[in-house]
């Protein structure tokens, strides 16, 4: 508009060309979840938000059937599953009727948000469902709070409800796995694959052409409606029942369904064997009558005695040992060898001469002075005075001096004199002639003395 103002509002209606061939069907956008619980109606009528759920490839559902599901009757039918887990996602079901896209009910059977429930057993009530023929379309949903859920490829059964009981007509896409007459915790039998005009079927290798079970509609594995679908082959691999297409450049073999959902359930763990008071081997309350421990063997004959040894021979007489001898060095030698010790002892100190008195004289001063052999000379002092001194007594002392003691007190030490020989008699003479002699002087008494004592001497020599 090319106006500076504008008295009125011009509206714009867009027009656009909605694809909605990856829509699943469209439902109110609160929809109510009832684990547990019976399924609703949806009615569109009325309502002013609208809410699309879409197919998504990257969320995953498979539904298994063993035989006795198979054929299944009852307001509750049970089906095992293998799903993608997340943040609100569920797994969820709704009732169409044949031949009609409309979704008549709905119903959310488990939530899918722990590790733990991505595999398991899922419940499906029936009850409040009008009689009549439905197609039961289970899905993995992934809800948000924006005007689209999301929904895995739904897996399809045909089933049929009268007065509140469901019957099962077709499993359609269900896995049919599993033998009802097989003992539970054998090893799961072989199978072979085959397909026909519209199913991959199986059976256990052996059985008859009767026994070919579906698997698996190729027209989920096939391209989209209208177009031919591309020929597709089969293998055993990692576990699992792997398709790929034969032409094209899609080389890559996708798991179809593991193996393990062929085998029957594992068994009970069996007994443990152990050892019964009689001995034999039991397993439960079966004898097996097989003992655990074996018979004694017969006793061993006795061996034969061993011979007796040979007597040891002589050993060679030794060598003669050397002698020991004294070698020039005065040490004992063996052979050759100076052993270092010598053969006499060492020398003893020389004693000591004895020592006598080689004289006695008074000097200049009137001292007396002995002199005794080893030349060592005694001076006793003055023996000569105005009045003079006799001598008032001779002694020798406990150390074997010879102590002379004068008329006025005083003791006169001549110092060590023999206590033997000779010698002593010579001085005890002495003793007795200065004691007897009362008139002698000292001086000439001492004089005499020492005479008799040289020439004693002088005789002896």
């Amino acid at each position: 508009m090319t106006s500076d103002f504008a008295s009125y509002y011009n509206g714009v209606r867009p027009a656009f060309y909605l694809d909605i061939s990856d829509a699943f069907y469209l439902a109110k956008d609160a929809k109510r979840v009832t684990i547990g619980g019976n399924p609703y109606p949806l009615v569109l009528e009325g309502f002013e938000e609208y809410k699309y759920t879409i197919f998504d490839d990257s969320l995953k559902l498979s539904v298994t059937a063993d035989p006795t599901q198979a054929s299944q009757t009852g307001n509750t039918l049970s089906f095992g599953y293998i799903a993608t887990i997340g943040e609100k996602t569920y797994l969820a079901c709704v009732l169409t009727a044949d031949g009609d896209n409309n979704v008549l009910y709905y119903n959310t059977l488990a939530d899918l948000t722990e590790a733990s429930a991505a595999s398991g057993t899922v419940n499906i009530p029936l009850t409040g469902v009008a009689d009549g023929d439905y197609t039961l379309r289970l899905y993995t949903e992934q809800q948000n709070s924006k005007s689209t859920d999301f929904a895995s490829p739904s897996v399809d059964v045909q089933i049929t409800v009268n007065s509140g009981v469901a019957s099962i007509r077709n499993l359609g896409n269900v896995q049919l796995v599993g033998d009802s007459g097989g003992q539970g915790g054998e090893d799961g039998r072989e199978v072979e694959l085959r397909t026909n005009d519209t199913y991959i079927q199986w059976r256990y290798v052996g059985e008859d052409d009767s026994a070919w079970r579906d698997l698996v509609a190729l027209s989920a594995i096939t391209g989209e409606a209208g177009t031919d679908g591309r020929e597709v082959e089969l293998q055993i691999a990692n576990g699992y029942i792997q398709w790929r297409y034969t032409t094209g450049a899609d080389t890559d073999w996708k798991n179809l369904m593991p193996l393990s959902d062929l085998k029957g359930e594992d068994g009970e763990d069996g007994d443990t064997p152990y050892i019964g008071s009689n001995g034999n081997w039991w397993i439960g309350t079966m004898d097996t009558g097989v003992r655990a421990n074996g018979k004694n063997g017969s006793s061993g004959s006795d061996g034969s005695d061993g011979r007796d040894g040979r007597d040891g021979r002589d050993g060679k007489d030794g060598k003669d040992g050397l002698t020991p001898y004294i070698g020039s060095n005065g040490n004992w030698w063996i052979g050759a060898a100076d052993t270092g010790v010598p053969a006499a002892g060492a020398d003893g100190a020389p004693g000591r001469d004895g020592v006598g008195i080689s004289g006695l004289l008074i000097n200049e001063a009137g001292e007396l002075v002995i002199t005794l052999t080893d030349g060592t000379e005694n001076n006793l002092g003055r023996v000569t005075g105005e009045d003079g001194a006799g001598i008032a007594g001779i002694s020798i002392s406990e150390a074997g001096e010879l102590i002379v003691t004068l008329t006025d007190g005083t003791e006169l030490n001549a110092g060590v004199v023999p206590t033997n020989g000779p010698e002593m008699s010579c001085l005890r003479l002495l003793v007795y002639l200065a004691l007897g002699m009362s008139a002698l002087s000292l001086t000439g008494l001492l004089v005499a003395g020492g005479l008799w004592y040289r020439r004693r001497r002088a005789s002896r020599s």
